[in-house]
């Protein structure tokens, strides 16, 4: 296809077929290489882009999966002490409130720690 689509769009710098009752045009093919080299360039530059990003994905999700999906229990962990908003003074059952959730940040920040 990626010929075809290059001999499409060149066919008019080329000025004819590249080849003419059985004989071929070199300045033609010339021409084509050219364009086709220009094309080769690029298409290089985007697979190894692809690699790299593939070989980044593969190393972090190897990362995780070797501690546990460390990152994604971060962010859990992050989310969780957000949602449990601050508060100050109040009556006792606040504070027993307040305790126990001082005790859960507690014991989410120990089994973090132990990853």
């Amino acid at each position: 296809d990626t010929l075809c689509d290059l001999y499409l769009s060149t066919f008019g710098k080329l000025g004819g077929w590249i080849t003419d009752g059985g004989s071929v045009d070199l300045a033609r093919v010339q021409i084509f290489c050219v364009e086709l080299g220009k094309m080769e360039d690029e298409l290089l530059r985007r697979h190894q882009a692809n690699e790299d990003r593939f070989k980044s994905q593969q190393k972090k999700r190897e990362w995780e999966k070797a501690n546990g999906g460390c990152a994604k229990k971060h962010a859990d962990f992050q989310k969780r002490i957000q949602a449990m908003g601050r508060t100050t003074g109040g009556k006792p059952a606040d504070v027993l409130g307040r305790d126990a959730l001082v005790f859960e940040i507690f014991e989410m920040i120990k089994a973090f720690a132990a990853l």
